[in-house]
Parts: C-alpha cells; structure tokens; sequence
C-alpha cells in the first residue's frame, strides 16, 4: 500500500502470524458475533472476507468487511478484521478504532482486546497495551498469544525474568509456538551472560532443549540454527555447533552473518574452508556495517568467541 501522511506503524511479520492464527477461530459464528447472530445479508461478505484474508488477498478482504458492516453496523468480528488488514497495510493508528469498536459491540470479544493491545504496543501506548493484554488474559485465559505480548514488553523493559516466566507459560499452552520457543531461549541466553556472580548453566542447558524443540518445529528457520549454534560454541560443544551454524549458512546463503559465524566456530582455523568462511563472512559484514558494530564477534580467527544471540 501506498505511503500516507504521517507516521505509520505496520504490524511485524511474527504478529501478523500471531493474529493469522487467532481470526480464523472467529468465524461468522463465534463469541465475536452478537447475541442475535450476524445478519444474512452480511454473512456472505463476512465468509468471503474470511476467504480473501486467509489467501492474504488483503485488499479484496478489506472491501469484503466493509461491505459487511454497512449491512450489519453491529458485526463485531468484520470491524476486528478491518482492524487487523488496516494494522498489516501499515496504518495502525487507523486500525485502533475498528478494534475498540468491535469491544464496544461485545466487550467479552478476547481475541479484539489482545489486538487493540497489539495496535498500543506498536504506536508506544504501553500501559494501554499491559491493559489490553491482562483484560484479554483475564476472558481467556488460554490466550497464549496475549501472554506473548506481555513478554515483549518485559524484554524491551530489560525484565529478562519476567519475560522468561511468561514464555514459559506461553509455551505451556501453546507447545507449538516456535517463536515463543526461540524467544525464550534467548532470553535465558541473556540471563546467563549478564549473570556476573553466579552463573547458571541450567540456563543455557534450558536454551538449548528450546532451540531444539523451535528447530523440529521449523527446520527451515536459519536463526532458529544460528542461535542453537552460538550457545552450543559458548558450551564447547564445537562439533553440534559447526552443524548447526552450517545449516543456517545453507539455508539462508545471503547471509554473511551466518558464514561468519561459521567459521569462527571451528576448532581448528588453519583449515581451508574455515579460513574462507571467515573472511568471507568477515568481509561481507564490514561492508553492510561499520567495523565497531556489535554485531561483529570481537575476536580473530585464532581465538574464536561465541557471538551473542
């Protein structure tokens, strides 16, 4: 979509695919609706909608929920979709009224509270997000993608505890969110690294099981490996983590990062191809970035160092 005035926000790819997996869940005929059901002559624009949106036809599904609420002004589940397709078009602030309308027709509607939360979260209204998020929680609590936003926030508010406590619990209602699973593991990453007194090796044995887990859930993620290499050189553990950071060079060729990484992460730097994975990778990074960018893992070939995640 075409750049409008002002700033926009667009919602990042992880929560397009957060919200992906809680629309299709309401449906013409969920708790979204209200208590008379939606009207027929909204019904076919709602399901056709639902159609576009799933297809990521965003704009055909944008006109589709429209059409329905001029037909049904009380159609809680199309304003959520209008919010939802305005969020990803990259005009979150416009989506915000959709959403709170979609509460004010049912204010029980769990799935538009953790969206409108997201929309807070995106535009800076943290408080407002922290509130949207806890009323979501507090109608579902099942919720796990609600709990996932709350984490994001303790992230960013340097609450590495917190955020570990809550991923934990998205992961126990949800065990097959990867990205929870990844996220987790990072953060008991960071946990360990800032430990300076007493650090704990259950952290970064925690991290790796999580990066296992997110790695037979997406095979094909190279960060997913990327990462799980990285811990597994910060262990020793040099021959898995060759393999690891291997198949995120594989996966993702593009990325000198990864090849760097590579060929730091092997034991012997003499060797031909570890050599040419380092100042390949090398070489590729400094020209993307500046040399004291911390990205860049502040060792030689002869002394590799694990990078952070």
């Amino acid at each position: 979509m075409k750049a409008g005035a002002g700033r926009r926000h667009q919602f990042s790819a992880i929560a397009l695919c957060l919200i992906m997996v809680l629309l299709p869940a309401a449906s013409p005929r969920t708790a979204g609706a209200t208590a008379q059901g939606p009207s027929a002559a909204s019904e076919g624009h709602r399901e056709q909608g639902v159609s576009y949106f799933r297809q990521k036809n965003l704009q055909g599904a944008l006109g589709e929920f429209r059409s329905a609420v001029e037909l049904d002004p009380s159609d809680a589940v199309s304003h959520d979709y209008i919010g939802v397709i305005l969020g990803e078009s990259g005009m979150t602030e416009a989506s915000i009224p959709a959403f709170q309308k979609a509460i004010q027709l049912n204010e029980k509607f769990a799935e538009a509270h953790f969206h409108l939360g997201l929309a807070y979260d995106r535009t800076g209204r943290i408080a407002d997000a922290i509130a949207q998020y806890q009323e979501a929680l507090c109608l579902k609590p099942e919720l796990a993608e609600a709990r996932y936003g709350l984490s994001s926030i303790c992230v960013r508010a340097g609450d590495l505890n917190g955020a570990i406590r809550l991923l934990r619990q998205v992961i126990e209602a949800a065990p097959n969110f990867s990205e929870a699973r990844y996220n987790l593991a990072l953060n008991l990453w960071n946990r360990y690294k800032k430990s300076t007194e007493l650090r704990l090796k259950s952290d970064l044995d925690e991290a790796v099981q999580e990066l296992l887990a997110a790695s037979r859930l997406e095979p094909r993620q190279p960060k997913i490996h990327a990462a799980l290499g990285r811990i597994l050189a910060e262990r020793q553990d040099l021959a898995r983590a060759v393999e690891h950071l291997r198949k995120a060079a594989e996966l993702a060729p593009d990325s000198p990062e990864y090849r760097y990484d590579l060929g730091l992460a092997f034991p012997n730097m003499r060797l031909r191809t570890a050599r040419w994975d380092w100042s390949f990778g090398r070489k590729e990074i400094l020209k993307a970035r500046p040399p004291n960018s911390e990205s860049l893992w502040r060792s030689s070939p002869k002394t590799p160092r694990a990078a952070t995640c």
